[in-house]
């Protein structure tokens, strides 16, 4: 299960990395001061944020679940009030 989550991270940031280059070929071929190139850069830069911030969001679900501290994952919290008393 840490591994899935690991490996999830690693896809992720490299969906990032590839949505980034995507984004540098397609305002490199755009016209200077069009439209598009605003356009671009704003929805290839938040949805490349996007991606890689969910998918490190989702490995840390589910490295804490594998843990035992499914605190991220809503998950009954067990793990934690067995070290900490309510």
């Amino acid at each position: 299960m840490a591994l899935a989550g690991f490996t999830e991270a690693v896809l992720g940031v490299l969906a990032g990395l590839v949505g980034l280059v995507a984004l540098v070929a397609l305002t490199a071929l755009a016209p200077r001061g069009s439209a598009l190139v605003a356009r671009t850069v704003f929805v290839g830069f938040f949805g490349t944020a996007r991606v890689v911030v969910v998918t490190v969001l989702r490995a840390a679900v589910a490295l804490t679940d594998r843990a035992g501290f499914a605190v991220l994952a809503g998950a009954p919290r067990a793990g934690l009030d067995a070290l900490v008393p309510a």
